[in-house]
């Protein structure tokens, strides 16, 4: 009986060691239940706080509607946009303007039939009667009965945005009006290099709407002759991020083309990338043509100096040339004749002799610099060669030539022109410059004919000397203009000088049927 009585008591031990064993379980998964529920709450009161952080810097708020409770909730950052101390006020109403309020029933009305998002921009009055401007935007919820349950969404202060809008809007209209005007034409491109917007001086000018003009638009009322060119100064500047100024013609409203001047630079934003392109065009039709006047009055009077100076040449060598050789024979006679060569009138006689052969050489040589043969019948390349040869024979200067690739035929005036511009340039370096070393270069390209004559001597300040220029410097730069020519001069105190021409092919002097010259000029380029 015991036995029976210790078996039982058994059963009962090991029954209760397994329900405590069972309970101790239990105790253990609470426990693991308790401290997962903690860290999940401390991982969503962590999340909710870098959320109520990030729209706190965002100033964006967020608000939820339930819509079968009828309870609305909101953000902390909800409150403050709205002028609010945190959950100080129960979540009921959103202070839109009164203005604005008409609008909100439609957005809801949308919201709920078309079942999209809706967003909206309006405005707010906080508490205090500040106004603000809000961007919000919500969305439905359903439920599996298609039945809407909720809506959830966010509220972007924006007063900042609108305030510097209004101030940009407001910038570019007093712009406009400033543009408008003004007496002058302006232009605004983007960085596609496309117009964007013109003001009414050119419109006015033009007679034709802004439409017309926008994108390349504008280049139908180039001339012909002057858009290609326009075009590609355009393109070089703005790839090259640099200003431009040049002039073209551009059709008025009355269909006839006026010259006009045209300056563009670029527009940079404040971080540095590249805005666009503004430019300002003024009509410089009666300038041009008065420069153009100018500029056939020098070619004329430059013509006649050429005339002239052949004419002298002519006289020269034919006459006073030839006069002095004869007297030189005949003297040579008059002493062979009349007494043996040591009677001394027979010595003077050929002392004279010599000194009249000397004066023939240089009568020669003058004849030569007035009207060079070689020039006409050799070409440049031939006459600049022995141009620099004599000069070498002349002065004790070193000398070097070097002229290659010189296009043949070459038009007169030009190669007259470049020959005129070596000859005064190495004039100026014998009589002013006390070099002992100058280097002249004439070079042919497919895009310019280019000269350049470079000595080691004294120098001087070209400023300084514009306003007491020599009629040397002065004719030369005045030549190359007349056939459309660039003309540079490089000098300092004891640096040397180095004077530059260059011709580009567009600027080749061109011949009518009638024979009469037609310059153009290498700034009749445009945008």
């Amino acid at each position: 009986m015991s036995g029976n009585v210790m078996g039982t008591y058994g059963r009962y031990i090991i029954g209760a060691l397994v329900f405590v064993f069972a309970q101790l379980l239990l105790i253990l998964q609470l426990l693991r239940q308790n401290a997962k529920e903690r860290s999940i709450r401390r991982d969503l009161l962590e999340s909710e706080a870098r959320l109520r952080e990030a729209q706190s810097i965002a100033q964006c708020g967020s608000w939820l509607w339930d819509i079968t409770k009828d309870r609305m909730h909101w953000s902390d950052e909800m409150y403050r946009i709205l002028g609010l101390v945190p959950q100080s006020v129960a979540a009921e109403g959103r202070l839109i303007h009164p203005d604005d309020d008409q609008y909100y029933p439609i957005k809801m009305r949308e919201i709920s039939e078309i079942r999209r998002p809706y967003m909206a921009e309006h405005r707010i009055v906080r508490p205090n009667g500040e106004e603000r401007f809000v961007l919000e935007s919500a969305d439905l919820k359903y439920d599996s009965h298609q039945k809407p349950i909720s809506m959830i969404g966010t509220m972007l202060d924006v007063t900042e945005r609108r305030q510097a809008e209004e101030i940009l809007r407001e910038s570019e209209e007093r712009f406009r009006t400033m543009a408008n005007g003004v007496p002058i034409m302006m232009w605004i491109a983007g960085v596609d290099k496309l117009c964007t917007d013109f003001n009414l001086g050119w419109l006015e000018f033009t007679g034709r709407s802004i439409e017309q003009e926008l994108g390349n638009g504008w280049a139908d009322g180039v001339h012909p002759d002057d858009l290609q060119r326009c075009m590609k100064t355009y393109i070089e500047a703005f790839d090259a991020r640099r200003p431009f100024t040049m002039d073209y013609r551009l059709r008025r409203y009355d269909r006839q083309y006026h010259w006009i001047s045209d300056a563009g630079a670029p527009r940079f934003l404040a971080g540095g990338a590249l805005a666009g392109y503004i430019g300002c065009c003024l009509d410089i039709h009666d300038r041009k043509a008065g420069e153009l006047a100018r500029l056939e009055l020098l070619r004329r009077l430059m013509g006649a100096q050429e005339a002239e100076r052949r004419r002298i040449a002519r006289e020269l060598h034919d006459g006073i040339g030839q006069e002095i050789a004869l007297l030189s024979i005949q003297m040579q006679r008059a002493s062979v004749s009349n007494s043996p060569k040591s009677d001394p009138r027979n010595v003077e006689i050929r002392q004279l002799k010599d000194k009249l052969a000397a004066i023939g050489v240089n009568v020669s040589r003058m004849s030569h610099q007035l009207h060079s043969s070689e020039l006409e019948f050799l070409g440049l390349t031939v006459a600049i060669t022995k141009l620099c040869r004599e000069f070498s024979e002349e002065y004790p200067i070193e000398i070097t030539c070097d002229c290659s690739k010189i296009p043949a035929p070459l038009n007169n005036d030009i190669a007259l022109t470049f020959l005129r511009i070596v000859q005064e340039c190495l004039h100026n370096v014998a009589k002013h410059s006390a070099a002992k070393s100058v280097q002249v270069e004439v070079i042919g390209t497919n895009d310019e004919l280019s000269l350049t004559v470079h000595d080691d001597g004294a120098g001087f300040d070209p400023q300084e000397s514009r306003a007491t220029a020599g009629l040397g410097l002065i004719s030369m730069r005045e030549r190359m203009h007349i056939i459309g020519g660039e003309f540079v001069i490089e000098s300092s105190p004891r640096a040397g000088t180095t004077i530059r021409a260059r011709l580009p092919v567009a600027a080749v002097i061109a011949t009518n049927s009638n024979g009469r010259r037609i310059v153009r000029s290498t700034d009749d380029t445009a945008r």
